[in-house]
């Protein structure tokens, strides 16, 4: 049996491994979003995710999602986040990163697209988290992608704060997977 979003998890897990291990490509991804000023002191609660996963859960990092049910605004879509970091500042601000990776054959519907900045408003805040996931004050989105898929999905990568492409990241990871 294979392993469900396979080719994601292929571009995906070194970005988290690279968050866990790498301090510089830390930096240099937190500086890419609007949280650049907390990116030199910030600290990976990777740890922190890790506990609060469901026992079943593969990784700390890896699809994030609730049910409209069990969220609190109940229009933040019953979709996955791909790749969710969340980051402690030394005053113990919190923000979190909505990665969403798409490998370079994989569809992007404009409801998936959407629904990514509406599940960072409805997860953020110490009281609305929903119990698996760490309570944190703020949330950005991501996108991270070959930039041909960039070029087809124009008004899709809108929806992101931040698009970061393959090319850009394999300068910091290696090996990192060759989308050609």
């Amino acid at each position: 049996m294979s392993r469900y979003g396979a080719d994601e998890y292929r571009y995906a897990s070194p970005i988290a491994l690279g968050l866990v291990q790498s301090a510089p490509f830390r930096v240099w991804l937190i500086k890419k979003t609007r949280f650049s000023c907390h990116a030199d002191l910030s600290r990976l609660l990777h740890e922190e995710q890790r506990a609060r996963r469901t026992p079943q859960a593969e990784n700390w990092w890896r699809s994030y999602w609730v049910t409209n049910s069990s969220c609190s605004c109940r229009r933040c879509g019953e979709r996955e986040t791909d790749l969710l970091a969340i980051f402690s500042t030394p005053d113990d601000q919190r923000f979190a990163l909505h990665v969403e990776v798409k490998s370079p054959n994989d569809k992007f519907s404009l409801d998936q697209a959407r629904d990514y900045p509406r599940r960072a408003d409805c997860w953020k805040g110490r009281e609305k988290a929903p119990k698996t996931i760490l309570p944190h004050d703020d949330a950005g989105t991501v996108l991270v992608c070959d930039q041909r898929f960039v070029a087809l999905n124009k008004t899709h990568a809108s929806f992101f704060e931040t698009v970061i492409t393959f090319d850009e990241i394999s300068s910091w990871l290696s090996p990192f997977p060759n989308p050609k």
